[in-house]
């Protein structure tokens, strides 16, 4: 009776916990400045109830009390010394300093076996649940003969770095049971298709670093039947996933493969057209041709789509590196670079941006070069212990890296509750350096 209670207590509580963090990873935005601020931080609060519900709370490393009062010292620092004397600024500067915070909210809580296998069902769930809304969406804009607007109303970048931690998780599990497998399939087939309906590049390389590294690692590790199994998991989803969004096929040819020819093409003309403006050196005529043909070399880069198309504001690099250069400038020329913003967005930069579109610039722009080290070195920490205690988190971790060079990422709330929990992860780092095996 008292082995039924308890069992039957542990079932209710691992429910409970599971929905609280679905609740946690659901994305919530307010419309603030003519943009959408992800707002749904209720894990920071949660942390301290799930670290006495389930018994292990323990006191933050020496490690992450020092950096949080560091990083309220580089506030403080702000508030006192700072120029900006608008209330409301500073009160955003306030609101970016908890947000930023809010990273090292689970160091307070052991992450137990039940807790982390938890996380996981929860990442899956809503990434099931949510990429299930995209296809539902997409097949009503097939319907009514949208499918042109599919981009613009099923496709964001804002939740395609939680597919690839839920992508690499299901393709992960080594089931054993038939119906295991089928359940498996579809799964990571509707995670799959979510991850194709963000129309977002990025997400489709990341789900390929995902399934590339988890095959290699088993072939490595002479578990070869199941990397077999693996290849054909992967290569069956696919067509799937290819077969039922057949009409989008040619938005990820176009700025994946296209993109990648044509930079080959122009790297190769270039060449050749250095090499003939070397040899028209000596004789004008060669060389007003080399410059003839150099400047249609310019326009190609304006009107064709290229990778390292640099040049065009109007390209999603272009953007991005018109962008970057005004945070070097703002970093280093203006000598920023010990402290960043103090926290604030790129907007306190110039109205005209509205994020970084780089967790790692805006990481660097909001504190200075110091914290943002002090950031990479947590990072590397994560990819470490993951690396050696969970290799299907490790491959999503590896995965949304790359795709942070482009897009923010934990910075988001949902993203900030993930990274929270990893670095909690990671904090027994010690203990696996003490440890003999």
């Amino acid at each position: 009776m008292n082995n039924n209670f308890s069992d039957r207590y542990f079932e209710v509580r691992s429910i409970k916990t599971l929905l609280l963090f679905i609740l946690f990873l659901t994305p919530y935005y307010i419309r603030y400045e003519d943009s959408g601020v992800s707002v749904n931080y209720s894990f920071v609060l949660a942390s301290l109830f799930l670290a006495t519900y389930y018994k292990c709370i323990r006191r933050p490393s020496n490690e992450t009390i020092i950096l949080v009062l560091s990083l309220f010292m580089l506030f403080m620092l702000f508030l006192i010394f700072g120029n900006e004397t608008k209330f409301s600024v500073q009160l955003r500067r306030l609101v970016s300093l908890v947000i930023f915070l809010s990273i090292f909210s689970f160091s307070i809580v052991r992450i137990t076996d039940e807790i982390l296998l938890i996380f996981k069902a929860s990442i899956v769930l809503i990434s099931v649940y949510l990429s299930i809304d995209s296809i539902h969406t997409y097949l009503s804009l097939v319907d009514n003969n949208l499918i042109g607007s599919a981009k613009g109303l099923v496709g964001s970048q804002r939740f395609g770095f939680i597919y690839l931690f839920a992508g690499a998780i299901v393709f992960g599990l080594n089931i054993k049971v038939n119906l295991g497998k089928t359940l498996q399939f579809l799964s990571f087939s509707v995670i799959l298709s979510g991850i194709f309906l963000t129309y977002n590049r990025l997400s489709f390389v990341g789900i390929i670093i995902v399934i590339l590294f988890l095959i290699l690692s088993n072939f490595i590790s002479n578990n070869k039947n199941f990397g077999v199994y693996q290849i054909k998991l992967a290569i069956a989803s696919f067509l799937l996933t290819g077969f039922l969004f057949f009409n989008s096929i040619e938005f990820y040819k176009d700025r994946i493969v296209n993109y990648t020819i044509n930079t080959i093409n122009y790297v190769m003309a270039d060449n050749g057209t250095q090499k003939k403006h070397d040899q028209g050196v000596g004789t004008q005529k060669k060389h007003d041709q080399g410059v003839g043909t150099q400047k249609k070399h310019d326009q190609d880069v304006n009107s064709k789509g290229f990778i390292f198309n640099t040049t065009n504001e109007k390209s999603s690099l272009g953007y991005r590196v018109n962008l970057w250069n005004d945070v070097y400038d703002y970093m280093f020329i203006d000598f920023n670079i010990l402290t960043g913003s103090g926290f604030l967005g790129v907007w306190s930069m110039d109205s005209k941006y509205g994020s970084t579109h780089s967790q790692y610039i805006d990481v660097f722009y909001r504190v200075g070069v110091i914290f943002f080290i002090w950031y990479l070195m947590i990072t590397l920490r994560i990819f470490f212990y993951l690396f050696k205690m969970d290799k299907t988190l490790f491959a999503g971790f590896l995965a949304v890296a790359v795709y942070g060079i482009f897009h923010e990422t934990y910075k988001l709330s949902h993203g900030a509750f993930v990274f929270s929990f990893l670095y909690a992860f990671s904090q027994d780092y010690r203990i696996f350096k003490k440890s003999p095996n």
